[in-house]
């Protein structure tokens, strides 16, 4: 897992490079959240798919909070800064992001199904969780969100409206499909 990170941060730099403004950018409370959301996220999600991993394994509602922070995070981080974060600064550009959203999204979602394939062949089809479904569901967000967190050295995009809409679907989608390959093929 850490040297899936430290391969896809060079992965997105070598093939993308850094932000134009990264040295500012990773002193301000947006690169909080939305680089350290991602992380947390990630390491929420890869602790919860490591827990599940193992067959009767009991998973309550409070292993979930910690995913409530992402939401959280993106709340504090609207009120901060409401001039860069406002719905109206972000309507009047969402047109405009449509396209850069779309590369965005894409990137994501092809480095998570990446992500996803690795964290598969080299672990996932050989657990046995008594909970696939939710297993893969976990892989999922964790192969989302470890993406994101390196995409987010790139993209120079900060409004909280654009991190949540266009990094959020394909984290979602992520989670989904995990959660149907997990239902349909992590059975033993």
């Amino acid at each position: 897992s850490a040297a899936s990170d430290v391969y896809k941060r060079q992965l997105v730099l070598s093939l993308l490079g850094l932000r134009p403004d990264f040295f500012e950018f990773i002193q301000t409370l947006p690169a909080v959240f939305k680089n350290g959301t991602f992380l947390m996220l990630f390491a929420w999600a890869a602790w919860l798919t490591l827990k599940l991993s193992r067959p009767s394994t009991h998973i309550s509602v409070k292993h979930f909070v910690p995913a409530l922070l992402v939401p959280a995070g993106l709340t504090v981080t609207a009120f901060a800064e409401p001039s860069k974060f406002s719905i109206a600064a972000f309507e009047g550009k969402i047109l405009g992001m449509t396209s850069m959203g779309f590369h965005c999204s894409t990137t994501l979602m092809i480095g998570g199904l990446i992500t996803f394939g690795f964290l598969w062949k080299a672990w996932l089809k050989h657990t046995a969780s008594s909970q696939p479904a939710l297993l893969g569901l976990t892989a999922g967000v964790a192969s989302g969100s470890l993406t994101a967190f390196a995409y987010a050295f790139h993209c120079s995009s900060d409004y909280a409206l654009y991190v949540s809409v266009y990094y959020g679907i394909p984290i979602v989608m992520l989670a989904v499909i995990g959660g149907l390959v997990g239902r349909r093929k992590l059975v033993w």
